[in-house]
């Protein structure tokens, strides 16, 4: 998936000089390397007392295991026009982390610099093993004529909807774990019949306005689309060519499927007024029998649920299936932003070897790592608390739900958490909380474990089957077109499901959506696809 770039506009300062560069992942420079960075306003809540983003204990830690220091040149919480005015001007810090567009931007003004050989000499074995479990398709995408420029933050898999079930409604209703469409749409029905919430405010199934098609967002209607081969706002293949999921006959189908369900009061009837609160309040109130959400659900509004009402409960599943067995998951994005450095800093390598020394120090992978956490933490229980890092990178393994559920599941049956990865001592503790005080006694905890355990141990389900999506970029005609194209999408879904406009009108929705843009960006699409 690598682009081209279309040629240079920005004019690139004089090479500055600086310390040599050191291309080993773990080389400690004789002289300090300072780099700037331009970032988001940290939002993790209060820092510990004497601490801040420029210092705490994990800049400390890689400014004494390398001698490299990060200075903030802007935070702001408006990081797409700052960083907009930095790509107009020219006058861009040494780091930043940017988005797809804005990657391309950089690129065609000659504004940053090829990584190629600084990540061949200077990652370490753990940050390349990261980039390896996408495969390809992570720095294929960041490649432009064969020049790797920049250092993609990772979105992980493993956080597809999942069918959560008040376990508490299902047990009264008498009927077993849904498996297919049927079975699903026939629970909720039965939630309804029985009026489980009591004064006929019982809710079976319900949904926000983004019916379908975002991954990870949690209340949307994915795994009943994905069950009928139908994949809203994703590029798949089919007979050769690239083509656009909602466009598909699967989707029609599927929107005359929910059109009559809402018709029987099966799916929430006031889903099309509801706000992200009140989706909140229908769940954490107990009046919600099902939503389909990712593993981490319990943090949230199902917590809250149990708070209200102890005797509430709720178990998640991968459901539900299509006809051959299979639950079918699109292939997510793996691009969360793109780490880019300005073209002409002197020392690029002393960026990687920071987010070298950030991974070790926050997984505790190495025994110098382990030791300088134990001098300036001792508590281990709270000293998650305290980490930031010089480059505000998400990184980790594609496949981290399935690793984190299986090292949890190690420790805890052998009663130590010694191994365990610094971010996982919290969920270990909690376990034993629980275990100790019963199951619901600390609903921190309990929404901690039901996430960690049951929510990532369905995750992975031995069904999944993994959909490929040919595209991830935008082309030309979607910087224009895309929003009004989305807006008339989003419209569609709701219209027919409510029963505002019969599923005909899907018809005259395809036929306006090629008129506007879709059929041009169709071909844009398939022109990028077939040049790779």
């Amino acid at each position: 998936m690598a682009i081209s770039a279309c040629g240079s506009s920005g004019k690139a300062d004089p090479k500055e000089a600086g310390p040599a560069q050191d291309l080993t992942p773990y080389g400690k420079y004789e002289e300090p390397v300072e780099f700037t960075i331009g970032r988001g306003v940290y939002s993790g809540g209060s820092l510990p007392e004497g601490m801040t983003i420029e210092d705490n204990t994990g800049t400390k830690y890689v400014e004494e295991m390398a001698n490299v220091h990060a200075k903030v040149a802007w935070e702001s919480q408006d990081t797409a026009q700052k960083i907009a005015l930095s790509i107009s001007t020219g006058d861009i810090p040494d780091v930043m982390i940017v988005n797809r567009q804005q990657f391309k931007q950089l690129v065609d003004n000659d504004l940053i610099a090829d990584m190629t050989e600084v990540y061949e000499k200077t990652a370490s074995d753990h940050l390349k093993e990261i980039y390896d479990s996408f495969g390809d398709i992570i720095l294929d995408q960041i490649t432009v004529d064969g020049k790797l420029m920049g250092l993609p933050l990772t979105s992980i898999g493993g956080q597809q909807d999942l069918l959560w079930i008040r376990k508490d409604w299902l047990e009264k209703s008498g009927k077993d774990l849904p498996k297919t469409k049927q079975e699903v749409y026939e629970l909720a029905e039965e939630f309804v019949k029985q009026d489980f919430a009591g004064n006929g405010e019982t809710v079976g199934l319900s949904m926000g306005t983004k019916i379908a098609g975002t991954y990870n967002s949690g209340y949307s209607l994915n795994p009943i689309f994905y069950a009928n081969q139908s994949y809203p706002r994703q590029w798949i293949e089919k007979d050769g060519e690239t083509v656009y999921g909602t466009i598909q006959p699967e989707t029609k189908e599927t929107l005359e499927e929910l059109s009559q369900l809402y018709k029987d009061g099966v799916i929430d009837k006031q889903f099309a007024v509801r706000k992200t609160e009140d989706l909140s309040a229908l769940v954490s109130s107990g009046k919600l029998g099902m939503l389909f959400y990712p593993w981490w659900a319990p943090y949230g509004d199902i917590q809250q649920a149990i708070a209200n009402d102890p005797e509430a409960d709720w178990i998640p599943i991968s459901a539900p299936e299509d006809e051959e067995g299979n639950i079918n998951v699109t292939q997510n994005d793996p691009i969360g932003g793109v780490i880019v450095v300005r073209k002409d800093f002197s020392n690029p390598e002393a960026i990687v070897k920071s987010m070298n020394l950030s991974q070790d120090f926050i997984y505790q992978l190495t025994p110098e790592a382990k030791e300088f956490t134990q001098q300036e933490i001792p508590d281990m229980k709270t000293r998650w608390d305290h980490i930031l890092v010089q480059v505000p990178a998400q990184l980790d393994f594609n496949d981290i739900t399935t690793r984190i559920y299986t090292a949890l599941t190690e420790a805890i049956d052998d009663g130590s958490s010694e191994d365990l990865r610094l971010d996982l001592l919290p969920v270990y503790n909690n376990y034993e909380i629980l275990q100790k005080d019963g199951p619901k006694s600390d609903l921190t905890a309990w929404g901690d474990v039901k996430a960690r355990l049951d929510g990532e141990k369905a995750s992975f389900d031995e069904r999944i089957k993994k959909i490929d999506v040919n595209f991830f970029d935008t082309t030309p005609t979607m910087d224009t077109a895309w929003t009004n194209l989305v807006k008339l999408e989003d419209e569609m879904f709701v219209r027919i499901i409510t029963g505002e406009e019969p599923i005909e009108y899907f018809d005259e929705f395809v036929s306006q959506w090629n008129k506007i843009g879709g059929e041009t960006i169709t071909k844009e699409v398939n022109e990028v696809v077939k040049g790779q």
